[in-house]
C-alpha cells in the first residue's frame, strides 16, 4: 500500500507545475502553525484514498494537515482484533518543492488500543525521499529496506541499511546553523567542527535523516527559547524516524539520554500534533555525543 502511495506522490510532484498560483497556493494553517500549500492538500489525498482502501485492519489516521484522529472505521466492529493508526506527513519539507530541493512523505504505523484510545507501539515505519530518485525507506521484520522507484513504476533493489554495513564513513553533523544556541549546544557543535565533521543542512527532515543514515553522524534538532518542546512532531516524524534508527543500529532521542521510543503510549491522543526535540544518530556516535557532553560538564566549572 505504501508503495502505491510513494508512486504516486511522486508522480504528482515530478509533473505538476511548480508555480505560486497552483501547487504553491496557500490554502490555510495547520495546526502546528505552518502554512499549508494546495500541494500538501494534494498530497494527503493520495495517502487518504489509499489508506480507505487498505484490508490490514488500519481504522483510522493523523495527518498533519487534520486536527485529530481521523476513524475510516466503527471501532466496535474490530473488536478482539488488534487495529491500527497510520500517522503520517504527507509532504515534508513542501517548502523546498518551489525550490525543486528535496522533499519527502512520512509515516508509522501505530497499534491503537479502542478502549483507552492510546497508543501501544509502532509496528512499521518509513520514508519516501523524492528527488533524482524517488528513494523508499521501511522498516520490516526488524530491519531497514532501501529501494528505488524505476522507470517502470515498481520499487527494486531492496538494500539493507545498518550503520554496521557502512565501510567508508562520512561524519556529519546536521543542525540548522542559522539559529541562536545555548552554550552548552555551541560547545557541541564546536566539538565537531574540531573533529572535522562535514555540516549538512537540506531542511527537509527526510533527507537530512536519510544522508545520516547512510554515512554516519548526526542529526539534531533541539528546543528553543521560542518553541521549548522543540519543532518535529512525534507521531508522524520523530517516532518514525526513530524506529527506523533503532533497526538500523542507532537511537532516537528527545534528549541526550531519553529514547523517543518510551514516550509512544504516554502521548494525549486528544493532542496528536505534539512536537519534541530530536536527536538521530548510530549508537556509536550516541556514545560520542555523551563524552563530548562529559566534557562541556568538566570544561564550564
Amino acid at each position: 500500500m505504501f508503495k502505491s502511495i510513494f508512486r504516486e506522490i511522486s508522480h504528482l510532484l515530478r509533473y505538476t507545475d511548480i508555480d505560486m498560483s497552483c501547487s504553491y497556493k496557500s490554502v490555510g494553517v495547520n495546526n502546528n502553525g505552518d502554512i499549508t500549500k494546495k500541494i500538501d492538500q494534494d498530497c494527503e489525498s493520495i495517502f487518504i484514498k489509499h489508506l480507505k482502501k487498505n484490508k490490514l485492519n488500519i481504522i483510522g489516521y493523523i495527518s498533519e494537515e487534520t486536527e485529530s484522529i481521523i476513524f475510516m472505521e466503527d471501532v466496535v466492529t474490530h473488536q478482539g482484533e488488534d487495529v491500527f493508526i497510520v500517522a503520517f506527513d504527507p509532504l515534508d519539507g513542501s517548502d523546498n518543492y518551489i525550490s525543486n530541493i528535496n522533499t519527502g512523505s512520512i509515516y508509522g504505523v501505530y497499534r491503537y488500543d479502542s478502549n483507552k484510545n492510546s497508543l501501544l507501539d509502532i509496528v512499521e515505519s518509513g520514508y519516501c525521499l523524492y528527488g533524482i530518485k524517488s528513494i523508499m525507506v521501511q522498516t520490516k521484520d526488524n530491519s531497514v529496506l532501501m529501494s528505488y522507484l524505476t522507470d517502470n513504476g515498481l520499487f527494486h533493489d531492496n538494500t539493507t541499511i545498518h550503520f554496521d554495513l557502512i565501510e567508508k564513513r562520512k561524519k556529519i553533523y546536521s543542525i540548522n546553523a542559522s539559529r541562536e544556541y545555548d552554550p552548552e549546544i555551541r560547545f557541541i557543535l564546536n566539538q565537531y567542527k574540531s573533529k572535522n565533521y562535514n555540516t549538512r543542512w537540506v531542511g527537509t527532515l527526510v533527507a537530512d535523516a536519510h544522508r545520516i543514515l547512510l554515512n554516519d553522524g548526526i542529526f539534531y534538532y533541539p528546543s528553543r527559547d521560542e518553541k521549548p518542546s522543540g519543532k518535529i512532531r512525534m507521531l508522524y516524524e520523530s517516532i518514525p524516524m526513530a524506529y527506523i534508527f533503532k533497526l538500523a543500529g542507532g537511537v532516537g532521542l528527545c534528549s541526550y539520554s531519553m529514547n523517543i521510543l518510551d514516550r509512544i503510549n504516554t502521548i494525549d491522543l486528544n493532542n496528536p500534533h505534539i512536537c519534541s526535540p530530536i536527536i538521530l544518530a548510530s549508537n556509536k556516535e550516541h556514545s560520542h555525543l555523551l563524552e563530548i557532553l562529559e566534557n562541556y560538564e568538566l570544561n564550564k566549572h
